[in-house]
């Protein structure tokens, strides 16, 4: 499954069923990663340190981190329309 783009086998073509698909799969590797947490059974750790491996931090754009540098987001004026934008 790739996330950025919502595409995989199994994803679905409405955004509505790519969303629930990246849910379930969030979901699942969410609940695999807590079991091996807890029980911290041997067979589990490939699987969840494999998952560690390939995690993608994702970052704000460098438009985002300008506009959030020039401090005018903390402007009591205008807030809503910047925010939305």
């Amino acid at each position: 499954m790739d996330f950025l783009t919502g595409r995989g086998v199994g994803a679905g073509a409405t955004d509505i069923s790519r969303a629930a698909f990246i849910i379930r799969q969030a979901g699942g590797t969410y609940s695999l990663a807590k079991y091996y947490a807890a029980i911290r059974d041997p067979a589990f750790h490939a699987p969840t340190a494999a998952l560690g491996r390939q995690n993608y931090a994702i970052d704000r754009s460098w438009q985002q981190r300008a506009l959030e540098w020039t401090g005018i987001l903390d402007l009591p004026v205008l807030r809503v329309s910047l925010a939305g934008g």
